[in-house]
């Protein structure tokens, strides 16, 4: 059971976390050391495949 807990916790991180990345511009994002949201590039290497 603390196995699941902590599974869904970790989940539930990555997933605040995607969405605050989501939010930011794309100023912000130069600023953190990020040229763009890592969910973007995914779908733009899936894109070109």
């Amino acid at each position: 059971m603390a196995t699941a807990l902590a599974a869904f916790t970790a989940w539930r991180r990555t997933i605040a976390g995607r969405r605050a990345l989501a939010d930011l511009t794309p100023d912000q994002l130069r600023d953190i050391g990020l040229s763009r949201p890592r969910h973007q590039r995914s779908s733009l290497a899936s894109a070109s495949a």
